[in-house]
């Protein structure tokens, strides 16, 4: 007796086989060779190292219609389920994952599109870079009430990334790769040994940097700059003003500038004295208000200036857009380019100043060697303000 047995059809299928040779070139470029989950580098052998590619070619919607197809019953057609816009490109490792009983459900359809697109997108953004768009970056890293930021080369390198930038070499490179300051060892904060430190440590290396520009190697700064505020502005003195530089702000949690809320404006108003005075004050209230009755006599005598925020009340979040920080750099430019043209026997220029970090850093930039007077820098010591940093010539 012969046994009919019935052979159930899995549906109409895309034969594996079948994808053209056009469709795998698009994936593997638009990949860059890379797993789109884990972003692992696919053309060689991971443990032997060999040249042989690893990578898979995984059908975001399956091959087949059948139910029992991954994501196989969707509604995209069959004949063009083996094009590169269906396909991922990813590790042995995930393309069983995601088609595994679980996977199925953890990576539908929609989100591994998702996944596709963003990696896909990402590599065309950082393949787009070209040697104009290098940067070098300058970290200062020192204490403030006893925490410090991350900033990291992966944190550093997908930052300026947002920007269109990339780092000039590894960091940490004993070369024009990165200028790295860390503060952090020196002890003795708020003494004057502590200020004399800072000063050194800022100062020596500033001159791999200045050796870098003499050479022509750099062409932009991105600078990430976390400490007290005197060590910032010493640091903005010694970046040269004619490089172009990106200064990051550390706002919540992150090097971003969250840009959110509207640009703020500044203004200057001379609180107390009158053009000619031999001695100047700057206030700059813009994390705070500064209280000019608990400063030193010393501060208060000759011409005092407050820069502030137009109708904004100062406060910790005072920058939130990049805009922000360039319009005080203009505000904070004027008011130089005012003391240089009404106090010009103005032996020092007292700065006493509540400002954000990436505005401490513009404070020292700003400043014309030369020409505008030696910024004599106060930090808030408890109730009052102590002369830290001389930043001359």
């Amino acid at each position: 007796m012969t046994t009919t047995r019935k052979i159930e059809t899995a549906g109409p299928l895309a034969a594996p086989d079948s994808i053209p040779a056009a469709e795998k070139l698009k994936l593997w470029v638009r990949s860059a060779g890379r797993c789109a989950i884990c972003n692992s580098y696919l053309l060689e052998d991971e443990y032997r190292h060999l040249p042989i590619p690893s990578g898979e070619m995984a059908h975001n919607v399956g091959r087949s219609s059948s139910s029992r197809s991954p994501r196989g019953n969707h509604r995209l057609p069959v004949d063009q389920r083996n094009l590169a816009d269906n396909l991922l490109l990813l590790c042995p490792d995930h393309h069983a994952l995601i088609d595994s009983m679980l996977g199925r459900e953890e990576f539908p359809v929609a989100r591994l599109h998702a996944i596709k697109e963003a990696h896909e997108d990402r590599i065309r953004r950082l393949t787009e870079i070209t040697d104009d768009d290098q940067t070098v970056v300058v970290r200062l890293i020192g204490d403030i009430r006893g925490t410090a930021p991350a900033a990291g080369a992966e944190t550093v390198r997908l930052t300026v990334a947002t920007d269109g930038k990339y780092p000039r070499y590894e960091l940490g490179a004993r070369s024009a790769s990165d200028v790295e300051i860390d503060l952090r060892p020196i002890p003795g904060e708020g003494a004057n040994y502590h200020w004399q430190a800072v000063e050194a440590a800022v100062r020596e290396a500033s001159q791999r940097l200045d050796e870098a520009l003499a050479r022509g190697l750099v062409k932009h700064l991105s600078v990430f700059a976390f400490g007290r505020v005197p060590a910032l502005v010493l640091l903005g003195d010694q970046l040269d003003d004619k490089t172009p530089a990106t200064i990051y702000q550390y706002a919540d949690g992150a090097w971003a500038w969250p840009e959110t809320g509207e640009p703020v404006g500044f203004v200057v108003e001379r609180l107390a004295g009158e053009a000619g005075d031999p001695q100047v004050t700057i206030l700059l209230s813009l994390s705070g208000s500064i209280d000019l009755a608990r400063a030193p006599a010393e501060l208060r005598a000759g011409s005092v200036y407050e820069l502030r925020p137009d109708g904004v009340m100062p406060n910790r979040d005072l920058l939130r857009a990049q805009e922000s920080l360039r319009n005080f750099t203009a505000a904070w430019r004027s008011f130089l380019s005012n003391v240089e043209a009404d106090h010009k026997g103005a032996a020092q220029l007292h700065v006493v100043p509540a400002v954000p970090l990436s505005a401490a850093v513009e404070i020292g930039r700003a400043r014309t060697r030369h020409v505008h007077p030696p910024l004599v820098i106060w930090d808030r010591d408890e109730n009052t303000y102590r002369r830290t940093l001389e930043i001359a010539p």
